[in-house]
């Protein structure tokens, strides 16, 4: 959206029983084992093993590997993971409490590993768990991070608790792209949290216009992907640019009937700016132009944003922490 003139430089509720209470027992650093997380982008679920086996399998069958979502105790309260092949896609579902296990089981659900447990609930780490309600495959899931999970809560997942305590958190990499459906564009496009920037160098900005993605690299290496829409009939220039001093939190161009939020600018101070989906002439969202973030060209020669990203990307300019000069690569 070009505005020159305009800006300037402004420098679950489960279906089976609740889960039971949190294990007390102690984990000890050379007792405890890694439990991969794994991701299936056909049928949204994820999957947890301790058997570097299985993990290395799955892998070689469709599914991503995530890294360590958490790591288990050896011994401690028993935790049970049943599956029900009757759900699209399969489903797996994670408990220390066996009354619902078993009760799942009574439901049609199977038991995995024969019925013994399949980690061990130790430690004073919190693995939360969230239900979506609008799904059957990958209805649930697992994590230790709490910016994770209470993106998934705002998202409309429910039962929001703590499944079980593990010995020690997680590594696994937060780089799972939130689902476009909904208001997706006004929350972040990873369900992660964001990388501090203050603990990278060499950042750089590419834009691949023909994926609709945005990429924030620290050293060359993806640190996090924003879901972006570029300008429609190749009004965005291709080429190599940088983040420039002017910034602004709002603007109106009245020419095009649109504005947006959270500008910073990359070319030609204040024609071509990283923000916000659109906003109409009262400050309110276009959702129509909104919906197409991540999935099409639609801006008028700027890049869009989520509301959460471009925010979060303007705080980072105006903190400094994306300093102006960051190089931006624009590719077709």
């Amino acid at each position: 959206m070009k505005i020159k003139n305009v800006l300037l430089a402004t420098v679950a509720t489960l279906t089976v029983g609740t889960i039971s209470a949190v294990g007390t027992h102690k984990a000890h650093a050379d007792s405890v084992v890694p439990v991969y997380r794994l991701y299936n982008q056909n049928t949204g679920e994820h999957f947890y093993t301790k058997n570097l086996n299985e993990e290395k399998q799955l892998s070689t069958h469709g599914w991503n590997y995530e890294g360590v979502g958490w790591y288990s105790a050896t011994q401690g309260s028993p935790v049970y993971r049943v599956y029900n092949p009757h759900s699209v896609g399969g489903d797996h579902y994670y408990t220390s409490s066996h009354y619902e296990a078993q009760s799942l089981v009574n439901k049609g659900w199977r038991w995995d590993n024969n019925g013994a447990a399949a980690f061990y609930s130790a430690g004073n780490i919190n693995l939360y768990v969230a239900y979506n309600p609008n799904t059957q495959s990958g209805s649930h899931n697992y994590t230790t991070n709490s910016f994770e999970q209470n993106n998934l809560l705002h998202v409309g997942w429910k039962y929001g608790k703590v499944a079980f305590s593990v010995a020690k958190a997680g590594n696994s990499p937060a780089t799972e792209m939130r689902p476009m459906t909904g208001n997706y564009w006004q929350y972040s496009s990873q369900l992660g949290s964001y990388p501090a920037l203050k603990n990278y160098n060499h950042l750089s900005i590419e834009v691949n216009i023909s994926k609709n993605r945005t990429y924030l690299k620290s050293n060359n290496q993806v640190i996090y992907t924003f879901y972006s829409s570029a300008g429609v009939n190749n009004t965005t220039p291709s080429g190599n640019y940088s983040t420039q001093a002017e910034t602004s939190p709002h603007f109106y161009n009245a020419g095009e009937g649109e504005g947006a939020n959270f500008a910073i600018s990359w070319k030609d101070h204040g024609v071509y700016l990283f923000h916000s989906v659109p906003v109409d002439g009262n400050g309110n969202y276009i959702v129509s132009e909104a919906n197409k973030l991540g999935k099409s060209p639609s801006s008028h020669g700027c890049i869009r944003l989520s509301i959460s990203d471009s925010n979060w990307l303007y705080n980072q300019a105006l903190s400094g922490t994306l300093p102006v000069g960051t190089p931006v690569s624009i590719i077709r």
